[in-house]
C-alpha cells in the first residue's frame, strides 16, 4: 500500500499528539511537524498545552486524573 506524506502544522501538545496517534493508531511513518518554534516552547496557562492536576470542574479534574494514571 502506497503510503502518503501527512504534514502537522504546530508542533504544541496538539500537533505533536496528533502525529503520535497517526503513527501508533494507523501505522502512518510519513508524518512531518511544521512550527516556527521549537517543538512545546510555546504554552500558556489559558491552553490545555501543561501538565497540571487542577482544574475548576469536576469532569476536567477527573479527566485529567485518569490520564496521568495512564502515564
Amino acid at each position: 500500500m502506497h503510503q502518503k506524506e501527512i504534514t502537522v502544522i504546530g508542533a504544541g501538545i496538539a500537533g505533536i499528539a496528533t502525529a503520535y496517534y497517526l503513527c501508533v493508531q494507523y501505522g502512518c511513518e510519513n508524518i512531518v511537524l511544521i512550527d516556527r518554534d521549537q517543538p512545546m516552547s510555546f504554552t500558556t496557562s489559558k491552553s490545555g498545552e501543561n501538565y497540571r492536576d487542577y482544574w475548576p470542574t469536576e469532569c476536567m479534574a477527573s479527566f485529567s486524573s485518569a490520564s496521568i494514571s495512564l502515564v
